[in-house]
């Protein structure tokens, strides 16, 4: 028997070996790259519906919304950005000075917290009565490791049910 056929097929096989190797190392390596950008992050949105409050205060009725981080690491400095008006409403008009801003802190996985928030009760009244249009925008800013990402919705009062029916969402 040739030694030298049966050290050549072995070699082969190594090197065959080796090559697999490497390719599940460079799928693993991008499997974790995927994972660390889209899993493990964290990813806040809404676990309520926008919720009519009991509350009145200085002429305005109060809503609530539970926000909540469905990720798996925590997110820090997550900030609301809210405004309100009788027009229709772009995403850019929650970048502007206009929209008041709220610090909620850090939120933890699977924590959840609630924003309150008023609007002018005249101006509800003339929504049920079908003289004027509400309009709000939320949007929820908050850092990951790298990256600054946020949720944002715009929601329209609708006067018949009383409630706010979501017109837009995104995510950055």
């Amino acid at each position: 028997m040739d030694y030298n056929f049966l050290f050549q097929i072995i070699s082969a096989i190594g090197d065959i070996s080796i090559a697999a190797l490497c390719y599940f190392l460079w799928m693993d390596v991008r499997l974790v790259k995927y994972q660390t950008e889209h899993e493990y992050r964290p990813w806040i949105g809404p676990s309520s519906g926008v919720e009519l409050m009991d509350a009145f205060s200085e002429g305005k009725q109060k809503f609530a919304l539970m926000i909540r981080n469905y990720g798996t690491l925590p997110a820090s400095n997550v900030a609301v950005f809210f405004t309100c008006k009788n027009t229709i409403l772009a995403k850019d008009a929650l970048k502007s000075p206009d929209a008041s801003r709220f610090d909620l802190g850090p939120l933890m996985p699977g924590m959840e917290k609630r924003y309150w928030f008023s609007v002018d009760s005249d101006l509800l009244l003339k929504a049920k009565e079908g003289k004027e249009q509400v309009n709000v925008g939320l949007y929820f800013s908050y850092d990951s490791a790298k990256v600054k990402s946020g949720y944002g919705m715009i929601s329209h009062f609708d006067g018949k049910t009383g409630s706010f029916v979501h017109k837009e969402m995104w995510v950055d």
